[in-house]
């Protein structure tokens, strides 16, 4: 049997062995930072539930990235997903687990990785997962996810660690310009939304009216929707942003709050740098535009000498930093949830409320109820 989550429990081999010998490179055991960003970040959120990974640190950022809560967790195995995968890399017998298995087994990791665009439903990238975390059955194996993440976190079977989180202005925002510029994805997302939209957005495994949430949506960020122009751009950017990114870290931030101390922040400091091809102004910032500022990336344009950003980058540095050295006992001149939230623009701000709007968020929990997708 395959129980899954594999790469998950790489990630916490990958922590046991840090825990055990990071005190032989001057660091300490007893105050490891979990960091992660987009798949990243979802990782982190697992890791505060699995209980292969209770112990291992005692602080976490969560950036850019969440398990979206109208997404259904598969039981055990991904079997239609992988049979897919499985078509497009022409096997012919997966009628059973044991012939996926060796029919993958016939493929190096670049070759299964190279069918990943046979895998999505609409355009290049979606929906932005393919892939997701499952909740394995008892093999009489370390299981990393027993449950769903969720329904962990409403029993507070979660670590207590203080927890940075946030996100851009505009996570994702690039998908809703890839439609806007392909006349024949624009008709097609226009003339079968209904359809499309439950698999782009995550929810096609909902146990709930699809067609009316579907309705619900576009009556929100799009209504009299009859084809994408510049004015619903932005309304569709937002769809992406809350989809993939928002509504999940608000669900969390939500759940664990109570509990620990969690810091939320939006990053919202646009330069000409930025991944986004966006054709309005004000500009959004894309995902991974943050990422930039703080390590190396090949891909990216950002001129480290820029005068422009050499403020931002020292502070928002020094605000990334102090929570990995301090945590919440030096954190608590910021904002937690639900006091407000801290703006990173030219220079940090402490804003109160959310840093997602509230009425939206409650739009979003009234559609996708926690108890639906825990079971």
């Amino acid at each position: 049997d395959i129980p899954g989550n594999a790469g998950f429990k790489d990630q916490v081999q990958a922590m046991r062995w840090v825990q055990k010998y990071i005190q032989h490179f001057g660091g300490n055991p007893e105050d490891i930072t979990l960091m992660g960003y987009s798949a990243g970040a979802l990782s982190v959120q697992l890791h505060l539930v699995s209980p292969m990974s209770r112990g291992l640190f005692r602080k976490a950022i969560i950036m850019s990235g969440s398990l979206p809560p109208q997404a259904t967790l598969p039981h055990h195995t991904q079997l239609e997903l992988l049979r897919k995968q499985a078509r497009v890399l022409n096997c012919t017998e997966v009628a059973v687990e044991a012939q996926l298995l060796n029919c993958f087994r016939k493929f190096n990791g670049n070759e299964i990785a190279a069918t990943l665009r046979g895998l999505f439903a609409f355009g290049k990238d979606n929906p932005i997962y393919i892939y997701l975390p499952v909740i394995e059955a008892d093999f009489g194996q370390e299981r990393f996810l027993a449950e769903n993440p969720f329904e962990s976190l409403q029993s507070r079977e979660f670590a207590k660690v203080p927890i940075l989180i946030g996100f851009t202005s505009g996570e994702f925002c690039q998908s809703a310009v890839d439609i806007f510029r392909d006349s024949k994805l624009e008709r097609s997302f226009y003339e079968d939304f209904q359809t499309l939209a439950p698999e782009i957005f995550m929810y096609a495994g909902y146990n709930g009216s699809l067609s009316e949430i579907s309705e619900s949506l576009r009556q929100h960020y799009l209504p009299n929707f009859v084809g994408l122009n510049r004015t619903n751009l932005a309304h569709l950017c937002d769809l992406f942003s809350d989809a993939i990114i928002r509504f999940g870290a608000q669900r969390l931030t939500e759940l664990v709050a109570p509990h620990t101390k969690i810091f939320p922040y939006s990053f919202e400091f646009s330069s000409e740098f930025s991944n986004l091809d966006y054709p309005l102004r004000p500009a959004r910032v894309e995902h991974m535009d943050d990422l930039m500022y703080l390590f190396e990336m090949n891909a990216s344009n950002f001129k480290r000498n820029d005068s422009s950003t050499a403020t931002m980058i020292r502070q928002y540095t020094k605000f990334i930093y102090e929570f990995v050295i301090a945590g919440s006992s030096l954190f608590g001149k910021l904002p937690t949830y639900p006091t407000g939230y801290t703006k990173i623009g030219r220079s940090l701000e402490f804003q109160p409320g959310y840093n997602f709007a509230k009425d939206i968020y409650e739009k979003w929990k009234r559609l996708f109820h926690l108890d639906n997708n825990n079971k």
